[in-house]
């Protein structure tokens, strides 16, 4: 499914978030992940898509260099909240890739999350959408395409922690 099809036929806007206590620090490989949320929105759009021009155009606005190229030709649709942006790339050869934009050198830049939109609804989704800022989902990306891979025996030791056994989930009890 693509972004526009989800627009048109499943939700013109979507908002999820979920915080941990301030007091609680997750273990391990998870100890940057404080929170986690999904959002887009149509009537968002232009609004994004003028933040990210204002970038490419004021901080980014060389195509032949390499970090500024990760922002040229994409089509944000996620505000990530410290001025990032989840984005799907436009360019012919990476069509409809989800990719982070970072504005300040993040490790995440430029990484593909999934090869599509609807890929990343099913690969996020699972690990309950940990925070869309590079630190808090780069823990669950595979070596071999650099997406996220909720299969992977560290997603399953994030959502042992987070989801429901037989009663409230890990998060709700803290």
């Amino acid at each position: 499914m693509s972004l526009r099809r989800c627009l048109a036929t499943v939700a013109s806007r979507l908002e999820f978030a979920w915080f941990a206590p301030p007091e609680h620090t997750f273990p391990g490989p998870f100890h940057e992940i404080f929170s986690g949320n999904l959002c887009w929105s149509l009537n968002g759009l232009p609004e994004l898509m003028t933040a990210v021009r204002g970038w490419v155009d004021n901080v980014f606005p060389d195509p032949s260099d390499p970090y500024d190229r990760v922002w040229h030709h994409k089509l944000p649709f996620m505000e990530v909240g410290n001025g990032d942006y989840l984005a799907l790339d436009l360019n012919e050869d990476a069509h409809g890739r989800v990719v982070y934009l970072s504005h300040d050198d993040g490790e995440g830049h430029g990484r593909t999350m999934a090869p599509s939109f609807e890929d990343l609804l099913i690969r996020w989704i699972p690990l309950a959408c940990p925070g869309a800022e590079d630190s808090q989902w780069l823990p669950f990306c595979a070596p071999s395409d650099g997406g996220l891979d909720p299969s992977s025996a560290r997603a399953h030791q994030w959502t042992a922690l987070v989801r429901p056994k037989n009663g409230p989930s890990a998060v709700e009890g803290l």
